[in-house]
């Protein structure tokens, strides 16, 4: 199965450039655009530049600083619940269970606050990489502009690729100049 998927693709991807380069020769023939095609790793983008490393740095401290305020939570949850527990024996039953109760909803309580802080976190991480690949827009427009390219592609999507097609390395240094840092904020509850 595998091995008539790959022979398909294969089939397809060379198909694809023999209609590309046949384009491109009956387009400089005809006098019509000429493709030139660039490859972007947008995962290598989103890994390598700065602002994106800024935002890992900044995305995991405000990680660390939740986690450091779930651990005090816990640690007074462990001690309400070892009262609890000692307490068994002097409380009747429906004093017991209703403490029991209200013990239960304030975990539950903490575990929803913790789903939700970090769910917070999440997005103000997804926000802040919206953010620098909305940069990458006016970079890739220029190299439009200036005629460099008329096409770009994510690497991920391209199955054969020369390697002097991708651009990233040029990307990565053009967005450095004008993006070093995203702020990764958690947008208050109103």
């Amino acid at each position: 199965m595998n091995k008539k998927l790959l022979a398909t693709l294969f089939g397809f991807a060379t198909l694809t450039l023999l209609l590309v380069s046949t384009g491109s020769i009956n387009a400089q023939e005809s006098g019509g655009t000429v493709a030139k095609i660039a490859i972007v790793d947008f995962q290598g983008i989103l890994r390598d530049s700065v602002a994106a490393k800024d935002i890992r740095v900044q995305a995991n401290a405000l990680r660390d600083k939740l986690q450091a305020e779930f651990k005090e939570i816990e640690a007074g949850l462990r001690a309400d619940e070892e009262e609890l527990k000692s307490q068994r024996v002097l409380l009747s039953p429906e004093a017991f269970e209703d403490k029991r109760l209200a013990f239960e909803k304030k975990v539950g309580q903490f575990q929803r606050e913790v789903q939700d802080s970090r769910q917070e976190v999440e997005d103000a991480l997804k926000a802040a990489l919206n953010t620098l690949q909305e940069s990458l827009m006016p970079i890739f427009d220029q190299m439009v502009k200036a005629g460099d390219v008329n096409l770009i592609l994510d690497k991920s999507q391209v199955m054969v690729r020369a390697n002097d097609l991708d651009i990233t390395a040029k990307v990565i240094v053009e967005l450095d100049k004008i993006l070093k840092s995203v702020k990764v904020e958690i947008k208050t509850k109103e």
